[in-house]
Parts: C-alpha cells; structure tokens; sequence
C-alpha cells in the first residue's frame, strides 16, 4: 500500500491501522481520509478555512453514499494491485481525479474514510488561492475532454455514480461559459439596442448556483459560530470565487483546447507583504476588464441607454469581485491569532 500526502500534511498516529481496515473490502483500491485546515496565518486563510473544512463534513458524507468519491492527492491510501492496473497516475493536470477514473474502470472503488482526520492549511494568501483555482479548473476541463464522458460507456458503473461525474466536472464548464457570455450580454449587446426575452428568468437561474452554495453554508454554520462572522464568511465566499471569473475562463478555454499544460504548484512559503500597487498588479487584468466594463456602463448611463435595473444590478455584480481581487491580496498579510478550529469549523 502506499500513502500519499501533501507538503503541509499532518497526519494522526493511527492512519496505517486505521485505513488498512477499508481494505478488507476488496473492490476497495482507494481510502480517501477526512483533511480539516488546522494552521491559520492571516484574515485570508482564516475566512478560507471555513469554506474548505465545509466540503469533508458535508459534500464528502453524501458523496460516500449516493455518487463518487474521488481521491485528493493527499491525505490518503492505495493498493499496490489499484495503483498497478492503472499503470500509475496518469500524467494529466488532475493526476488524483484521473486515478479514481481510472481505478472506477478497473472496478476499484474509492471509499471515504470519515473517522481518519488529517490537518492541513488553506492557501495562505489570494495569488497561490487563485493559482490552485486555475490548476484545477484547466485540469477539470481537460478531463472533461479525456475521461468523463468514456464514463457513460463503461458497464458496471451505477448510474448516480456516472451522473456525479459528469455533474461535478460539467458545472465549473457551464457556470463559467454562461456568466460570461450573460456579462457580455448585458454589458455590450444590451446598450447597443439588442432585445433579450425572459432576461430576468436567465438571471434569476444564474443566480441560483451561487445562491444554493451560499445556503448550504449558511445551514452548516447557523447556530454554530456568531452571526456577525458567518455574514462575513458568506459575503466572503461569494465575492472570492467570483473575483476568479476572468482566470477561470482562461483556464476553461485552455483546458479544452490546449495541448499542453503547466502544472500551477501551490506555493507554501510565508506570505510576503504586498503594496496597494503591487496588489494591483498581481490581478492587473481583473483590473483592466473591470475599469472596461465600469467605463461601459457610465457610458449607458450618460447617453441615456435603456437598460433595466436588473440588468444594471447584475452587471455591478458581476464586475465588483473583480475590484476586490485587489483587497483579497492584501488582507493575505493582516497577521491574525484568530483559529478557525477554535470556532466548530470542522
């Protein structure tokens, strides 16, 4: 058996013993144990935690019992006959996500191991956060295109199984591709004189996804930590994966037409401490389409374009996190003993 684990693992006295006892199953190839982010170093990967810790309480569980659980790259166990059928880890962006397949093919499963604990840290600053965003939405991309729609056509596979995996892999896809051409849509065809039909439908939909994450961490947390700090956390979370927009389609677009990849490593060191304008500069396109999109809607507004409120409202939605970029680097150096462990993140 081998055990994988990440440069900033901790990993308790018990794990062998305790993972080896899921092998008594033999269609088990893969233990997936449960990770939690212990280490907080600032106001960034203390906010960060309580989105992470969230997907090992609750997306895990579910997953463990109606769909796939797919190995992290770390914080886990494989059998020497799972990891050999399947010739190793195959050399794509989402080496853990393409072993599961691979393994699920090959009729190993891979199972969740709630009751093994693991510590590990949130990216500690918002560049190596973004970094790792891209990492793995060009990497889900590019299964997408090599591995998730074979799926389908492999017998023996439940069907809610094959489902999650298109689900999971397809949505990133969807969300992204559909916010952006909405953006375009109501920021440039809609002030050149371009009618939409259902436009408030299309919006109401669009909201809906971010919407439901939101909630599912609202019902997680309410009555669990102060609820001052889980507005801040839900604010928080809605505004950093929307900041991601413009990387996320790049990484999109690369991951289903490029050929070749850079794989993005997750920068570990201790954050060092950015100016305004280095800030500025690190996320200097999110800027740049922001100040676009800001510049096109004065412009409707001065020329006096008809343009309803909610087409306005969610266009300033959708450019704000862009701005925000900017605030997210900078608050990764506010030094904090806060400890989000401390507060039943987990």
């Amino acid at each position: 058996y081998f055990v994988v684990l990440d440069a900033d693992e901790i990993i308790p006295s018990n794990f062998v013993q305790e993972s080896l006892k899921y092998f008594k199953n033999k269609d088990v190839g893969i233990v997936q144990a449960k990770n939690f982010c212990s280490r907080q170093k600032n106001l960034f990967d203390y906010f960060g935690t309580y989105l992470h810790n969230i997907q090992w309480q609750v997306e895990y569980n579910v997953r463990n019992f109606v769909g796939l659980i797919n190995l992290c790259g770390h914080g886990a166990m494989i059998s020497k006959e799972c990891y050999e059928k399947a010739k190793g880890f195959p050399e794509v962006i989402l080496e853990d996500w393409a072993l599961t397949f691979v393994s699920l093919k090959n009729e190993f499963l891979t199972v969740y191991a709630n009751n093994i604990l693991c510590e590990e840290e949130f990216p500690n600053n918002y560049i190596a956060f973004k970094k790792r965003q891209y990492r793995w939405t060009q990497g889900g991309a590019e299964l997408f295109k090599k591995y998730v729609l074979k799926i389908f056509f492999i017998k023996g596979i439940l069907f809610f199984r094959k489902f999650d995996i298109f689900h999971r892999q397809s949505t990133v896809l969807i969300n992204v591709i559909s916010v952006t051409f909405l953006l375009l849509n109501l920021s440039v065809l809609l002030p050149l004189g371009f009618k939409f039909d259902n436009l408030v439908i299309y919006v109401i939909l669009m909201l809906f996804f971010p919407i439901t994450h939101i909630l599912k961490i609202f019902i997680f947390y309410i009555g669990k930590i102060n609820i001052f700090k889980l507005f801040i956390i839900l604010l928080f979370s809605y505004f950093l994966y929307s900041s991601l927009l413009l990387s996320s389609f790049i990484a999109t677009i690369s991951g289903l037409v490029g050929k070749k990849f850079s794989f993005y490593v997750t920068p570990k060191k201790k954050t060092r401490k950015f100016t305004f304008f280095a800030a500025i500069s690190n996320n200097k396109w999110e800027v740049l389409i922001a100040l676009i999109l800001s510049l096109v809607i004065v412009i409707m507004i001065v020329f006096d374009h008809k343009i309803t409120v909610i087409a306005l409202i969610w266009t300033i939605i959708a450019i704000f996190p862009l701005y925000l970029s900017v605030v997210f680097n900078l608050i990764s150096v506010s030094y904090t003993h806060l400890r989000a462990h401390e507060t039943g993140a987990y």
